[in-house]
């Protein structure tokens, strides 16, 4: 097993200490104890701080980039942990007097209104405290737009909009708002968009050249970050010459994280909450779950669960059953919707030795795939849905478990049209 940290090693030994003082004096199992252990692995959720797993070299160098006013273009496929590595930054940048932090979601924008609303209410949110500083900065930082504040019977407040002029000077106006902020306080600021690519959906790229035109004259003083979960579409919105955000900021494609401290992660996960799990487990762990963050939180939060004191080899293949037999009513569903060709490319990807090419006729042979035409066709579609992405210049399937699923299901049991 690989060296753990001196704090973990700590704790289990205070656990420990805990667990016999309590088993001496009050009769209570080791068991009985462990049952108010929280389960330390999350899927689907934000997390930070001691939740959070390495990339300390793209926290640091987005901290430095902050400071130096950079705009940042950070995407990668959906669940590998954009959000949670901008709270992360955000979380250790809050003890920075001078760095004002906003994050705001724009995923479920359908308009320009939208934009303007949901950005309205996180400006707000993140720059005051009160329903009172909220009207004290308004009047300040808005010239057009009247807002309207919602005090609810707990104390908490809303901020949302009574009065919106012409959607243009709206979005200048709530553009400006950060660069006001910034002006009046002597603050930097640096605003997160999260899911980004949904500029794009809005009729003729309006919202998109608006946006562009304002941020251009705040570089001086606000950093942007604009993440994205479809890939394409992003690499079309800032890489494309023709496209307003062309070249707006330094590109930052997540990487994996280092296999070595995914390792360590899972070992002391375990080793925190009193269990125990081998080097070689967490590494199997890793190698189901293609070392991608969501799956591997998601198996070992299962395995977590399965194992009393110490993980054995049978609970990994354990975990990894329940979650394909959880998940299959909805795969059957969706793979019922794909046409043959495209079902034919998605097994050919899932069962084709690495080193073969797609459009090779080794694997067209094998796999009965369509004529090169069909075949392109299939990919292009796959890829617009993000069902396949791009990994070192080949395709692969963005889900991890769909692509089990599918090995699961087709390497046993061939289709018609493999066989």
């Amino acid at each position: 097993m690989r060296l753990v940290r001196i704090s973990t090693l700590i704790s289990i030994f205070l656990l420990s200490r805990q667990e016999n003082l309590l088993n001496r004096e009050c009769g209570l199992s080791t068991l009985g104890v462990h049952m108010h252990v929280l389960n330390p692995f999350h899927f689907g959720v934000v997390v930070s701080g001691n939740d959070f797993c390495n990339r300390e070299e793209e926290i640091e160098e987005l901290q430095q980039d902050i400071k130096n006013h950079q705009n940042n273009i950070i995407y990668s496929p959906r669940r590998y942990g954009k959000t949670s590595l901008i709270y992360e930054v955000f979380r250790r940048l809050s003890g920075e007097k001078q760095i004002q932090t906003i994050y705001v979601n724009i995923y479920s924008i359908l308009s320009e209104t939208d934009f303007v609303e949901l950005y309205h209410r996180a400006l707000f949110k993140s720059l005051t405290k009160t329903p009172r500083t909220v009207m004290e900065q308004i009047g300040r930082y808005l010239k057009s737009i009247r807002p309207k504040i919602t005090v609810n019977p707990d104390g908490t407040y809303d901020v949302g909009i009574e009065y919106m002029p012409e959607i243009t000077a709206a979005v200048e106006d709530i553009m400006a708002v950060p660069l006001r902020y910034a002006e009046e306080t002597g603050k930097s600021v640096v605003i997160a968009f999260d899911e980004f690519q949904q500029i794009a959906r809005i009729q003729n790229f309006v919202l998109e050249k608006k946006i562009r035109n304002i941020i251009q004259e705040q570089s001086d003083k606000i950093a942007y970050i604009f993440l994205g979960s479809k890939r394409h579409v992003m690499e079309e919105m800032f890489s494309n010459p023709n496209r307003p955000f062309y070249r707006a900021g330094k590109q930052m494609p997540l990487k994996k994280i280092d296999r070595k401290q995914m390792i360590l992660f899972i070992i002391e996960k375990f080793l925190e909450t009193g269990k125990r799990i081998s080097n070689n487990l967490a590494e199997d762990i890793i190698g189901l779950a293609d070392n991608h963050p969501y799956y591997i939180q998601h198996l070992s939060h299962i395995i977590w669960d399965l194992a009393e004191n110490e993980v054995h080899a049978d609970m990994v293949q354990q975990a990894l059953d329940y979650t394909l037999n959880r998940e299959s009513v909805v795969f059957t569903e969706f793979w019922d919707r794909l046409s043959l060709n495209q079902r034919k490319v998605l097994v050919a990807l899932n069962l084709k030795n690495k080193d073969e090419g797609i459009f090779s006729q080794a694997v067209s042979h094998r796999f009965k795939l369509p004529p090169v035409s069909s075949l392109q066709k299939s990919l292009k579609t796959l890829y617009g849905q993000e069902l396949i992405e791009k990994v070192n210049g080949d395709y692969q399937i963005t889900d991890v478990f769909f692509r089990l699923w599918i090995k699961r299901n087709y390497t046993i049991n061939p289709p018609y049209y493999l066989t």
